[in-house]
């Protein structure tokens, strides 16, 4: 397999392919109970929650006792600094350091895996990892721990293939490069030459030894799981193929797993700190945020 190594698209990559992690898949209650809330979720109530995220971004909680204070940010990822999440990451940011009272217990939470700092500024920050660089840069400024807490891409895989095929696992991964690309088009043209290093770092992490992990390949097994030609160009409809909220076709079922897999252990992750005493700063997608809303406010109120 002949792909051009590109340094910044895999740095970026680390960002939005959530390889870090720990292993054991099954070792805590909360998340094979979060797994199990979120997977009675009936069609209707992914399609309300899906509308209610995209309405309502950005979106936020909070909950507050006599020791802890927590606020969830649920973000759109964008690197238009006008945006109005940087605003409100601004606003809730202040209120939180204005409302804790142990500043030796605080932590941000935030989406993506190893988020590279430090930042010399907003600027880079945002420039390099969205909205996820910028709150790790306040946390920076502000002397405060960060730690972006996802299910290995390892385990999140094997979790997969009990349920979908390699090929159907690795179109869904495929396709959600396009949004993200779709940000960082202007430093990167050309789709295919973006793509390839993921696709590269796809080959290595998944391990498939007869599994074919080119471009082409990818070209191929869109145009027989999903019946239509693959075109970049046509990123709008192609996010939907994606979506983990419309069960169109496998691609969006699997989309919507991943989710569930993802979700459960961030959700553990946030009740472990959060029993472990730690107020906290907490940023990930705002589709995330609402399908954990009720999961979270039941165990951390």
């Amino acid at each position: 397999m002949k792909i051009k190594r590109t340094f910044k698209p895999l740095s970026l990559f680390i960002f939005f392919s959530y390889l870090f992690g720990v292993s054991n898949i099954y070792s805590d209650e909360v998340q094979i109970d979060v797994r199990s809330e979120l997977e009675q979720h009936s069609t209707l109530k992914n399609i309300y929650l899906g509308i209610k995220s995209i309405l309502n971004i950005p979106y936020v909680y909070k909950v507050k006792n006599d020791k802890q204070y927590f606020v969830f940010v649920g973000t759109n990822h964008t690197n238009d600094m006008n945006s109005k999440t940087f605003s409100v990451l601004e606003k809730e940011w202040e209120l939180f350091l204005e409302q804790v009272h142990d500043f030796q217990k605080l932590m941000v939470l935030i989406e993506g895996g190893e988020i590279l700092g430090p930042f010399e500024n907003k600027s880079e920050a945002v420039e390099r990892f969205v909205e996820m660089g910028y709150s790790m840069y306040l946390a920076q400024t502000s002397g405060i721990p960060s730690s972006s807490p996802e299910l290995s891409n390892h385990d999140r895989v094997t979790l997969l293939l009990k349920k979908f095929s390699r090929e159907e696992v690795q179109l869904a991964d495929f396709l959600k490069i396009v949004p993200q690309w779709v940000l960082f088009k202007k430093q990167h043209p050309q789709f295919k030459a973006y793509v390839e290093p993921f696709l590269e770092r796809d080959a290595q992490e998944k391990g498939w030894q007869d599994f074919d992990f080119t471009y082409e390949h990818m070209l191929t097994i869109h145009k027989k799981i999903l019946g239509r030609d693959f075109s970049e160009n046509s990123w709008k409809s192609t996010k939907w193929f994606c979506n983990p909220v419309f069960m169109v076709n496998r691609a969006n079922e699997v989309s919507k797993q991943s989710g569930i897999e993802r979700d459960a252990y961030i959700a553990s992750q946030i009740v472990k700190h959060w029993r472990d005493g730690y107020s906290l700063f907490v940023v990930w997608g705002g589709l995330h945020a609402i399908n954990l809303e009720s999961s979270l406010l039941k165990r951390i109120n």
